[in-house]
């Protein structure tokens, strides 16, 4: 997993751009994998989420392509990306969102997807150790940062657009396997620059962005998605494609400007 924040100066008129992408490092039976997710909030109080829709199944190398944008309630959404998004072992991203409800903050939300989700994670890691543990060993390295899931949550309250991204990182120590969230600070700061990147292929999509400011407050359906197909093309793995689904959250409520898998509501 590899995951980003880029902050843009005020002058540039977007606070800040987040991106993720994971692949599968092992072989794991029965696993999906491939996430790309865009977040673009600019300083009109506008949150755009994106994600493209391509799912492939390691044991069968099935390609699917779904919906990977989901909603919590009418003014907030989540996106994921995992090497453990829905396994046959039973584990499955989805069921622990609705296992926790759609009450509550954006930051409560989060809070209790954290506390629901850190176990059955820990079961799956556990259990990849035992079939790859040579595989599994590169989540733990300290140099690739490499996370097993990473969970964002965007939505519009008290009048503003906001956002939560944690990461789930493992940890062995004796043996024994652990799982350390790691929450991104959100920085207000729109007078500085800020870049935090992770190890493989997180950096194409906000560099794109960021390169095409003009283009993008012109037409931003068309940047993000040429954003997306950048980080696809750059991804050799090949575990992320479109079609790509974009929705606008604001004070105004959500719009789908793209729809991609996703269905209109």
């Amino acid at each position: 997993m590899a995951g980003g924040i880029v902050v843009c100066r005020s002058g540039d008129n977007m606070r800040f751009v987040w991106w993720f992408t994971t692949v599968l490092l092992a072989v794991f039976p029965s696993t999906a994998f491939g996430t790309s997710v865009l977040i673009v909030q600019t300083e009109d109080n506008t949150i755009y989420l994106a994600a493209d829709a391509l799912q492939t199944w390691t044991a069968t190398n099935t390609v699917e392509r779904n919906c990977k944008i989901h909603q919590f309630d009418g003014s907030s959404y989540w996106a994921a990306a995992s090497s453990f998004y829905k396994t046959n072992s039973g584990f499955n991203v989805e069921d622990v969102v609705a296992s926790i409800g759609a009450r509550g903050t954006v930051d409560k939300k989060m809070k209790r997807f954290s506390s629901a989700v850190t176990e059955p994670l820990k079961k799956q890691a556990e259990l990849m150790n035992s079939i790859a543990p040579q595989e599994f060993a590169l989540y733990l390295s300290k140099p690739a940062r490499v996370s097993l899931l990473d969970m964002a949550i965007v939505g519009f309250e008290n009048g503003k657009t906001t956002w939560a991204v944690t990461r789930f990182y493992a940890t062995k120590i004796k043996g024994k396997i652990s799982i350390y969230p790691e929450p991104e600070v959100r920085d207000n700061d729109a007078d500085k620059t800020t870049i935090m990147n992770g190890a493989g292929y997180w950096g194409p999509a906000p560099r794109y962005v960021k390169a095409n400011l003009l283009d993008f407050y012109a037409d931003p359906a068309k940047i993000i998605t040429k954003a997306l197909e950048k980080a696809a093309s750059d991804d050799v793995h090949k575990g992320v494609g479109g079609p790509y689904a974009i929705i606008r959250i604001g004070a105004l409520g959500h719009t789908w400007v793209q729809q991609g898998e996703c269905k209109l509501d």
